[in-house]
C-alpha cells in the first residue's frame, strides 16, 4: 500500500510561521512539506520532504488568484494552506504526477508516530464507506462559530455572518469534525468531490478563513460519515498511543488573528 503524509507552511515571509517537529522518516512512506518558504527556513527540521510551491503554480491550481480582495494579507497565505489540506491530494496527483493509496494530513506543528501500525487504520480508511478517519469534535458548525469568535481567531461579524449562511444551507445541529489531523482515500470519489466541494465554496464565500464549520456543512451535504478515531491527536500531548503528535510550535503561539481576520 503505497501510503503519503503531508503538511504545509504557506506564510508571507521567511520570519512568520510555524515550526514544524523532527522525526525520522519509517515504514518507506513519503512525507511532504509543502511550502512557499525558502528551504533553508527548514534546515534544522528533520523528517519532511520540502516541496516548493511557486505563488504562480499554486495560484492556478488553487484558483486562489480569484481572491483578489483578500490583497496579499496574512489571510491570503492561510488560504493557501487550506488548499493543500483539502486539495493535497489534487496537487500531488495533477502538478506532482504521484498517486497514493492513502493520504494523511497533520497541522504543521504534529509529527507523525513511528510506532504506530498505520496498516492498521488504512484498511480503516478503506473499509469506510466516505473513505476517511478523523477525530470526533464536541461542537456543532453554529457552537464552533461561536467558540471562534470567543477564542478571538476570526471576527463577531466575520461568524455572525457565517452563522446566517449556515442557517441560509439548512445547516444541521450535528456534531463536527476536527481538521487538525486525518487520513483518507484520495481514490474514494465520494470523499474527494466532498473536498472538491469544500474548496470550491470556500474560495467563493470568503466568509471565513476557519474551516471546521465548513467542512461540518459540507459534510452534511455530501453525507460524509468518517471511522471517527479519538487517538488521532491530542493538543499538547504526546502520548506514545497517539498517531499525531505535537511536537513544533504555531508562530507567535497560532500568529495575531487580528492580522487574518
Amino acid at each position: 500500500m503505497k501510503i503519503c503524509f503531508i503538511t504545509c507552511i504557506i506564510s508571507n515571509n521567511n520570519l512568520s510561521h510555524d515550526c514544524p517537529g523532527k522525526f525520522v522518516p519509517f515504514g518507506g512512506h513519503d512525507f511532504y512539506l509543502f511550502t512557499n518558504l525558502s528551504k533553508d527556513c527548514f534546515k534544522k527540521y528533520n523528517g519532511w520532504d520540502i516541496i516548493p510551491i511557486e505563488d504562480a503554480s499554486l495560484n492556478e491550481c488553487a484558483k486562489i488568484n480569484q481572491c483578489k480582495d483578500l490583497n496579499t494579507n496574512l489571510r491570503y497565505f492561510v488560504f493557501k494552506a487550506r488548499y493543500i489540506k483539502f486539495m493535497g491530494w489534487h496537487y500531488l496527483k495533477h502538478v506532482m504526477n504521484k498517486e497514493y493509496d492513502i493520504i494523511f494530513y497533520c497541522d504543521s506543528t504534529y509529527i507523525p508516530n513511528n510506532t504506530i501500525d498505520w496498516l492498521h487504520y488504512c484498511n480503516l480508511i478503506c473499509e469506510n464507506e466516505s473513505g476517511i478517519i478523523q477525530k470526533p469534535h464536541s461542537r456543532t458548525p453554529f457552537a464552533e462559530s461561536k467558540a471562534i469568535v470567543k477564542s478571538k481567531k476570526d471576527s463577531a461579524e466575520n461568524m455572525n455572518k457565517f452563522i446566517e449562511y449556515l442557517r441560509n444551507n439548512n445547516c444541521k445541529e450535528e456534531t463536527i469534525t476536527e481538521n487538525t489531523t486525518f487520513g483518507y482515500n484520495p481514490n474514494n470519489e465520494k470523499i474527494t468531490r466532498a473536498f472538491q466541494d469544500f474548496w470550491n465554496t470556500y474560495i467563493d464565500i470568503k466568509i471565513t478563513y476557519r474551516d471546521q464549520p465548513l467542512w461540518g456543512l459540507i459534510s452534511q451535504k455530501h453525507n460524509i460519515r468518517p471511522t471517527l478515531v479519538n487517538e488521532l491527536h491530542r493538543v499538547n500531548q504526546k502520548n506514545p498511543h497517539l498517531l499525531f503528535m505535537r511536537t513544533g510550535e504555531n508562530f507567535n503561539n497560532a500568529r495575531s488573528y487580528k492580522n487574518i481576520m
